[in-house]
């Protein structure tokens, strides 16, 4: 327990000393917001989005459209994926998105071990952010959907190959000091 309760001592004057403080002032105006704020414009945003996706609700308004069609700033994003999935697209780009992520989730779930655990938690991070950001665009997105099929797809096609791809292994085996450089090779 004394162990635990430093632990988070310590990960806190971490974060104390690394993150910036105005991180901090703005996470601190989340309550009000949620009481009776406009979630810093967002549902402004939100409601302008809904509008422009009623006007064309099947094939959406056009790739990067949000804030043109939703009739926003240039700067204002649509602080949702989905949203701005729909809005763009239209049900059809939804129903894509959507057998894309399915097939992500698949993919991550064909691992096993740490990299299950590390896929599984990339991919809820990225959900939860795709709540409050618009991450369909972002490269890292795609880079991230792409390393999950590529792991899923040598967990199923060369399981051997990928436990020598990781130091410590995907069983939990002991650690090597040098990964194996014949780990990106498939027979």
């Amino acid at each position: 327990m004394l162990a635990g309760a430093l632990a988070w001592l310590a990960i806190g004057a971490g974060l104390w000393i690394t993150v910036p403080h105005s991180t901090f002032e703005r996470l601190a105006t989340i309550p009000s917001q949620l009481k009776g704020g406009d979630l810093n414009q967002r549902s402004n945003i939100w409601v302008a989005g809904w509008d422009a996706f009623a006007r064309s609700p099947i094939f959406g308004t056009g790739a990067s459209s949000f804030v043109s069609a939703a009739r926003l700033n240039p700067g204002d994003t649509a602080h949702n994926t989905v949203l701005s999935i729909v809005v763009s697209g239209g049900l059809c780009a939804l129903f894509l998105a959507f057998a894309i992520l399915a097939l992500a989730i698949r993919s991550a779930l064909a691992a096993r071990g740490p990299l299950l655990v590390a896929l599984s938690t990339v991919m809820c991070v990225w959900v939860a952010a795709s709540f409050v950001d618009t991450v369909e665009e972002n490269r890292s997105t795609w880079l991230l959907l792409g390393l999950i099929a590529v792991a899923g797809r040598l967990a199923v096609e060369a399981p051997g190959q990928l436990e020598n791809c990781f130091p410590e292994g995907i069983s939990g085996g002991p650690a090597r000091l040098e990964p194996d450089v014949s780990c990106g090779a498939v027979n």
